[in-house]
């Protein structure tokens, strides 16, 4: 629940018009669990601190250890709800945090 606690505060930081930040997140969400349902370790991403704010890098970390704690689903179909399901948690959560923003 920390991890997410990251993540509100990113999304209060940003006060864009559009949410560009909850498409970035949403592809970077996907990406993540579709390499945690394929097998690959999360523990090998690179964090470049140079091409990342704090916030950026925290809100990253945070989404590697909630996609960590996902379990890695052998059947094609639970894969692929998995990944869905993680997809739209991290949408939601994005979008409900833009739409804080702009109040």
């Amino acid at each position: 629940m920390k991890r997410v606690g990251i993540l509100l505060f990113v999304m209060s930081l940003t006060h864009a018009e559009t949410p560009k930040e909850c498409q970035l997140i949403d592809d970077t969400s996907e990406t993540l669990i579709q390499l945690r349902q394929s097998g690959l370790s999360l523990d090998d991403i690179d964090l470049n601190p140079e091409a990342l704010t704090e916030q950026e890098a925290g809100l990253l970390n945070a989404m590697i250890a909630d996609a960590k704690g996902i379990p890695v689903y052998n059947i094609p179909l639970t894969r692929q709800k998995a990944i869905e399901d993680f997809k739209v948690k991290w949408q939601k959560l994005c979008l409900h945090e833009h739409d804080k923003s702009k109040k």
